[in-house]
């Protein structure tokens, strides 16, 4: 399905229908004129959040596992849309102990899709998928040596199931690039994106994030986008929600609505204010580095 289909368009954006702004991943809402999410945000049931078709609901008639992994963690309705059609399973660890530590968390994943293919007492299903979580790591230290050990590790066992007879496939959804924000400009960010000048907190995620101004008027939209202009130039790039479809980002419908607030900063450079300021590797952009998708495939 696409963005205007779902319409979900990002983790953070405003809901027309129930009139909040909804964090999809928190799977909470605040509404019009609330700013602190820990003190008014409520559960979202207002909100559609799936479920949805996908490769589990297809292939569900032949047999298709998902291994939670640190999905489990999550709360709401996202990791239950994600897994729609899946038999799940969870495992006894708890993932936040080994967030941090690439080998131990491969160590798991190997003995989660091991229980599933290695089953002798049981017909094994024709599809097992687990969620492997490194994004967290590379957010705090980046693509370490460490990283890349563990990556090693597990295609090792991937070469050991490919020789058992199965086919593996292992994808991600982004990459990631360095950042590191000055602690004036992401004040400042917070300013201009704050309840003085807009009537909602900043919505999108990481490298990608957008207003919604108090003021709509055409004067008060140019001075706020020249003002952001000023302080992100060299790091970003200031757009109407307009020119995100005429730069084939997202569909028209989804930029003509409300959903995105109307001034957007899509970064091009390492000082973007993103929203975790302790993060030293983020993504979300537009940028090359940020837009690879790695898929490798064992047969």
């Amino acid at each position: 399905k696409s963005v205007d289909e779902l319409n979900l368009c990002g983790v953070v954006y405003f809901d027309a229908k129930a009139n909040v702004l909804f964090h999809a991943f928190r799977d909470l809402f605040i509404p019009l004129g609330s700013w602190d999410w820990s003190a008014e945000a409520r559960p979202a049931s207002a909100v559609t959040l799936g479920p949805w078709d996908n490769v589990f609901s297809d292939l569900a008639c032949v047999g298709a596992v998902a291994r939670d992994g640190d999905l489990a963690a999550w709360p709401g309705r996202w990791a239950d849309a994600l897994l729609h059609g899946a038999v799940r399973r969870r495992d006894s660890q708890v993932f936040a102990d080994i967030r941090f530590k690439p080998a131990e968390i491969v160590e798991w994943a190997v003995r989660q899709v091991s229980a599933e293919v290695d089953a002798s007492v049981r017909e094994p299903p024709a599809f097992v998928w687990t969620f492997v979580n490194f994004d967290d790591y590379v957010h705090a230290r980046g693509y370490t040596s460490e990283l890349r050990e563990a990556l090693r590790r597990l295609e090792r066992s991937v070469e050991r199931w490919v020789q058992a007879g199965y086919s593996v496939v292992c994808h991600s959804d982004h990459g990631m690039v360095p950042c590191q924000v000055a602690p004036e400009v992401w004040h400042e960010w917070e300013h201009l994106a704050g309840p003085e000048n807009c009537r909602l907190p900043a919505g999108g995620a990481g490298r990608v994030r957008w207003i919604y101004p108090r003021k709509l008027d055409a004067a008060s939209l140019r001075d706020l986008h020249g003002r952001l202009s000023e302080l992100l130039k060299g790091d970003a790039m200031v757009l109407y929600r307009s020119q995100l479809a005429d730069m084939g980002l997202l569909p028209r419908a989804i930029c003509s609505g409300p959903a995105i607030g109307e001034l957007v900063a899509l970064a091009t450079g390492p000082g973007f204010p993103v929203p975790d300021p302790s993060y030293r590797w983020e993504h979300g952009s537009a940028t090359a580095a940020e837009m690879i998708c790695p898929v490798a495939v064992w047969r």
